[in-house]
């Protein structure tokens, strides 16, 4: 009898022991999973129709431009301005990239505070990025993962590590050209991003913006922001020897700001992450299993004693 009851005991603390097993490598149950997304920059684009472009937003959450007329580093096409959309780039920051367009020329400008620039801005140009391939972590013709804090160093990096990005140009397309943004964002995981597939899912009436940022509904679009036009394009600094620059010194900008990172609103992003606990449905079948095991032995040793 009590050679039974060992055997019997020993089977429990297994059986539990695989069900803290279980448990352990669960999902979590309460909240979202949260975002690697930083700053969505097509967040702030709206549905737009103006003698320069049409901005529609699609129900996957890209963006499709349809161009009216032609687009320069000189006359740029302006699509939004940003407030209040920082990075800390101590932390992991990667430009993610990815659109669709028959013209090979199509380019597009992003100008956010450096140090080295002092009161302006330093440009972001996608062929830019692309020319300059020791900071590039995955590409394709129309696509690109690139890694900002491994680029902005030494005296372009502020004390605080905080950068902020100020606005988005259009600076190379043509008339009747036609390009579908799928993703344009800083991301914190640089496999965040799938090629062809739209990395944060918004509503075709626009939604989720990590930045505060405010769209100018592409209303100034024969004019680049203020002061934006390259002063130091050729610079030995830059990602590239022409006009497609990394670097050129653009509007007034802040010096950067203690604040940090904060992506609040990019709710679909893919490769998202989450951790601890153990999800409802889960917990259920883990209860109902313990119930079963301590129930089939209380019946094992009741049919034993009574066998004896």
């Amino acid at each position: 009898m009590k050679k039974f009851i060992t055997v019997l005991l020993a089977s429990v603390l297994l059986s539990l022991g695989a069900v803290c097993a279980m448990a352990a490598d669960s999902k979590p149950v309460s909240g979202e999973p949260s975002s690697v997304v930083i700053v969505d920059f097509l967040a702030a684009l709206k549905d737009t129709d103006n003698e320069s472009v049409t901005v529609k937003r699609n129900e996957n959450g890209s963006v499709t431009l349809t161009f009216k007329k032609d687009a320069s580093e000189d006359t740029p096409i302006h699509l939004a301005d940003y407030t209040g959309a920082q990075v800390d780039l101590s932390k992991p920051t990667f430009v993610a990239a990815d659109f669709v367009s028959e013209n090979k020329e199509f380019d597009f400008r992003i100008h956010y505070t450096r140090k080295d620039k002092g009161s302006g801005n330093a440009d972001l140009f996608f062929t830019g990025m692309k020319k300059n391939p020791t900071y590039t972590k995955r590409s394709t013709d129309t696509s690109i993962v690139w890694d900002l804090p491994a680029y902005v160093t030494g005296d372009k990096r502020f004390e605080n590590n905080v950068h902020e990005f100020k606005d988005l140009d259009i600076t190379a397309a043509k008339t009747g050209d036609v390009v579908t943004l799928n993703t344009l964002a800083l991301v914190s995981d640089e496999n965040a991003m799938v090629v062809g597939t739209p990395l944060v899912k918004t509503s075709a009436e626009g939604g989720s913006s990590s930045t505060d940022s405010s769209s100018t509904d592409s209303s100034s679009t024969d004019s680049s922001s203020t002061d934006s036009s390259s002063t130091d394009s050729s610079s030995t600094d830059s990602s590239s020897t022409d006009s497609s620059s990394t670097d050129s010194t653009g509007s007034t900008g802040s010096t950067g700001s203690t604040g940090s990172t904060g992506s609040t609103g990019s709710t679909g992003s893919t490769g998202s992450t989450s951790s601890g606990g153990v999800q409802a449905g889960d917990t259920g079948l883990l209860v109902f299993a313990v119930l079963a095991i301590l129930g089939a032995v209380g019946a094992a040793v009741t049919l034993r004693v009574r066998t004896h």
